[in-house]
């Protein structure tokens, strides 16, 4: 692997027993260094990273219409109130308090 001109420096410590651990793991791999090793590995490490936060981050027009969708949900389909329904029967959500919720006068009420 060839690197570019470096213009910055990382110090790092490591056990003897890391170095050498190390050390194996980029001759084997074909490296020429110990630093190119280091250096390519964690930048893969680190694109994966980057990758995994992108995918998990929603861009801000994407944020706007999720929160819009929450505010303003559709009224349930039948597939969904059928497979709420399903669902409910399966874990006995009908016995845990029965919570209605009165929607004009938005309103919560519980019964014990």
């Amino acid at each position: 692997m060839r690197r570019n001109s470096a213009n910055a420096r990382i110090d790092m410590r490591a056990t003897k027993q890391d170095k050498h651990y190390l050390e194996m793991a980029a001759f084997l791999a074909g490296y020429k260094s110990l630093t190119d090793f280091i250096l390519e590995v964690t930048k893969e490490r680190a694109e994966e990273l980057f990758a995994r936060s992108k995918l998990e981050q929603l861009s801000e027009e994407d944020s706007v219409k999720f929160m819009q969708l929450c505010q303003n949900a559709p009224e349930p389909n039948e597939k969904l109130r059928n497979a709420y329904s399903k669902i409910a029967a399966n874990y006995n959500l009908d016995g845990i308090g029965n919570i209605e919720v009165d929607v004009d006068d938005s309103l919560i009420k519980t019964e014990d």
